[in-house]
């Protein structure tokens, strides 16, 4: 998990072990020196999940799953001018699935999935106005999805299994007040994505299964209501297969709109998807950006300075594991962003004054990091 804002700030987490149990991991870029400071381990034993954010005065604000004796429970550290701050435990039920993301004040929003039984979990936020649970006894969910906007827009999705699958989102206005969680699709989904936009607008992304093939739909908030969703590409059923907390699709704002990322299954095999967002709420014909390929995984979004949108993925090309980039433009200049001799996998980039991709390369065991400016 990699994390920036719009200045020098760039930081990395991953879950790391040495032989014993997993533990996690942050390093980030001095601001001083330009450079990677020393890594360092955050809480106990049995640290996996991380996720992080980067306030625009250089505060990260890191979350993460912890096992304990009483079962997983959420950890949140901060960094300070004195070293890392970790905070107390959420004093919940056994909770899991953390993400956290900030305002342009710094302030983090945290939410989490909180488990009251093997087949019962609830959806819960914690931001400066405290806390508060989206979901009812009768449901059973996946991991959260969370975006917030500068202006302390935050957009909430997640997939419902119970009683019947579905997509669910809910919206806070910039000035803090929650809409009431929404099922926006009745549908079986393999992966859901959210962005949050100023002026209390969102948008929310997944793949819906529909009869025998599969649909990439888009739903927009206009501060209000839900409007009417948007059909945005077609694959095969195939597309439904996977682990389901592995992401797939991948939407971001673009000065001047939105753009989606996405994997489709041809019958050559993988290949990689865009469309394009205006500001009057019209989505571009999908682009094919890389492929065909028996793997593509990991989609990454950013703008790059001075340079167009850039996205990062996992691929398998005749048994090679890479991460490559390519421009959004749909241009044939994808390039490898690893090694050819290297395992990588996992990309994830940032952008802002110090883009960053940071990856793992499965051969060396290390986590690497490659400047994107």
């Amino acid at each position: 998990m990699v994390g920036a804002n719009a200045g020098d700030t760039v930081a990395a987490a991953w879950e790391s072990t040495d032989g014993g149990p997993i533990q996690i991991r942050v390093r980030r870029i001095d601001d001083e020196h330009d450079s990677w400071g020393p890594p360092v381990d955050l809480g106990g034993r049995g640290g996996r999940s991380p996720s992080l954010a980067v306030s625009p005065d250089g505060v990260v604000w890191l979350v993460w799953t912890e096992d304990t004796r009483d079962g997983p429970t959420i950890r949140v550290a901060h960094s300070s001018p004195d070293g890392w701050i970790v905070g107390s435990d959420w004093p919940r039920d056994p909770t899991d699935g953390a993400r956290v993301a900030v305002d342009g004040a710094g302030r983090p929003t945290t939410v989490a999935r909180q488990r009251r039984s093997h087949d019962r979990a609830d959806i819960v936020a914690r931001d400066p106005a405290g806390d508060r649970s989206f979901t009812s006894d009768v449901t059973d969910v996946d991991e959260p999805r969370l975006s917030v906007a500068p202006d302390g827009t935050a957009a909430v999705a997640w997939r419902r299994r119970e009683p019947q699958p579905a997509v669910v989102a809910t919206v806070r206005d910039p000035d803090g007040k929650w809409h009431t969680a929404t099922v926006i699709a009745v549908t079986a989904t393999a992966d859901v994505a959210v962005t949050a936009r100023s002026g209390g607008l969102a948008t929310v992304v997944w793949v819906g299964r529909s009869g025998d093939a599969s649909d990439l739909v888009a739903r927009d908030f206009d501060g209000t209501r839900w409007a009417t969703p948007t059909g945005l590409d077609r694959t095969s059923a195939e597309a439904q297969t996977g682990p389901p907390d592995e992401r797939s699709i991948v939407i971001e704002p673009l000065p001047d709109g939105l753009a989606a990322v996405w994997p489709l299954h041809t019958a050559g095999g993988l290949v990689l998807r865009s469309a394009t967002r205006q500001a009057n709420g019209a989505w571009s014909q999908p682009t094919t950006l890389a492929g065909p390929s028996s793997s593509i995984r990991s989609p990454s979004l950013v703008m790059r300075p001075g340079a167009v949108p850039t996205v990062g993925w996992d691929e398998v090309d005749h048994g090679l594991q890479r991460v490559r980039i390519a421009p959004l433009d749909g241009g044939l200049s994808c390039r490898d962003l690893s090694p050819p001799n290297t395992e990588a996998s996992h990309v994830r980039m940032v952008g802002g004054g110090a883009a960053t991709a940071v990856y793992a390369d499965g051969r060396r065991g290390e986590i690497m990091a490659v400047d994107l400016r």
